[in-house]
């Protein structure tokens, strides 16, 4: 299959196009500041830039590469600020996970937009590829490239002169991998929703003690999402009861709970929070729920973003408030 288009706040990655895109990139990649960055320099023309880009018409399925315009609502929409991509190693061994890459029009560098980027092509990577890990190659003097590297959460696992003389630093970058939790996640899970469950003004959400961290862990839909040995988000459903949603009243049928939607703040903007949701909604049909009720802080405009963007709606007449005073809505949707 060709790559997808991927899109973001600021960029549309575009499939990449060796004829269609060769003249745009072959000016981007043409400054002093990019080109010395570059193994052989800057393509001399238009065509070999073309003839080089041919590279990404001959890739496994998924794998491939992606020009990045400003989306509209910029400045100066539709126009060619970078490339970005997922390709085989060409130095690799079989174990060896599949290569990012990224390179930014020299007047775009420091406005994020590389990290804005490289977490789409990650997004893609953990979520539709279910990839475990990806590798990022970069010279030992590209300080930009090696500090968003780090911010990726890649780790450092060797070095080598893989791209011409100068020598280059492998960073490996771990993705989510989502499993089924069970009652020994519980300190985990209650470490988790202390670090991301927070109020409007910023203090902690109510603590989540042990005795419920393990019954919602016990039973129902417990999807978990870990990058190594760490949890980074969670998102739980449960077979609904009669007044908030769980507990030991009679259950409502055909209405699942949904609850501890969390992600790890140091992964904000993986998409981990929306895919595990879509996990467990569709885990939920599956299961022959026929709609699906959540609760969320009414001052909470992110959250419920989200979840209006899954078909969310809220039910007026079941807004609560809770023990610290704060208005809560009841969101439901069909299944």
């Amino acid at each position: 299959m060709s790559v997808p288009t991927l899109r973001t706040a600021r960029l549309r990655l575009e499939p990449l196009d060796p004829v269609r895109h060769a003249a745009a990139l072959h000016e981007l990649y043409a400054a002093p500041e990019f080109a010395a960055f570059l193994a052989s320099g800057a393509h001399a023309t238009v065509q070999d830039k073309a003839d080089y880009l041919q590279v990404f018409d001959d890739l496994p399925p998924g794998l491939g590469g992606w020009v990045a315009h400003l989306a509209d609502g910029s400045a100066d929409p539709g126009r060619v600020v970078g490339r970005f991509s997922l390709r085989p190693w060409r130095h690799a061994v079989p174990a060896d996970p599949p290569e990012v890459g990224w390179f930014l029009a020299v007047d775009q560098w420091g406005r994020g937009l590389a990290a804005e980027g490289m977490r789409a092509v990650l997004r893609y990577a953990a979520w539709q590829l279910r990839l475990p890990s990806v590798l990022a190659l970069v010279r030992h003097d590209n300080d930009r490239s090696r500090a968003l590297a780090q911010r990726l959460g890649g780790e450092v696992t060797g070095q080598g002169s893989w791209y011409g003389p100068e020598p280059s630093l492998r960073y490996d970058i771990a993705l989510p991998v989502v499993r089924e939790g069970e009652p020994a996640d519980r300190h985990a899970v209650m470490d988790l929703w202390q670090r991301a469950a927070r109020r409007p003004d910023g203090t902690p959400a109510p603590f989540i003690d042990e005795e419920i961290a393990e019954g919602k862990l016990a039973h129902g839909i417990r999807r978990l999402a870990h990058v190594g040995d760490t949890l980074v988000g969670m998102a739980i459903g449960q077979q609904a009861v009669q007044g908030v949603g769980v507990g030991d009243e009679p259950p409502v049928p055909g209405l699942l709970h949904v609850s501890l939607v969390a992600t790890d703040p140091a992964r904000e903007g993986w998409g981990i929070g929306s895919a595990l949701l879509a996990d467990v909604l569709d885990r939920g049909r599956a299961q022959g729920f026929d709609r699906a009720q959540l609760w969320v802080l009414e001052d909470n405009p992110r959250a419920r973003g989200i979840y209006e963007r899954f078909g969310f709606a809220v039910t007026p007449a079941h807004t609560r408030v809770d023990e610290a005073g704060e208005r809560v809505l009841r969101y439901e949707r069909t299944l």
